[in-house]
């Protein structure tokens, strides 16, 4: 996706989670504005975050790796890069 992009991770900590998107967040926000000779934010708002129960990991996993279909992306979810479907639909591991 070129406009947002989705992640469900398994913090190791409680707070583990929002520390690690707010240090990312920072690092990459400082790094494009130095490159591209901006100031101020490059984000809309907070990141949101959800327990996921079994069931409802389920169809957010598929929710997520779906979204490239959805958006004319690509064909088949496990051909879009940035997507751990590959790895899902032929059960290897990924950069992801």
């Amino acid at each position: 996706m070129d406009n947002h992009i989705h992640l469900i991770v398994v913090p190791e900590k409680e707070d583990s989670l929002a520390k690690g998107i707010g240090d990312t967040n920072k690092y990459y926000t400082r790094m494009v504005n130095f490159r591209e000779n901006w100031r101020g934010y490059l984000w809309q708002g907070r990141f949101s975050s959800f327990p996921l129960d079994g069931k409802y990991l389920y169809a957010a996993i598929r929710y997520v790796e779906r979204n490239p279909v959805r958006a004319g992306i690509v064909e088949k979810a496990e051909d879009y890069e940035f997507s751990s479907a590959r790895a899902h639909v032929y059960k290897k591991k990924d950069r992801l």
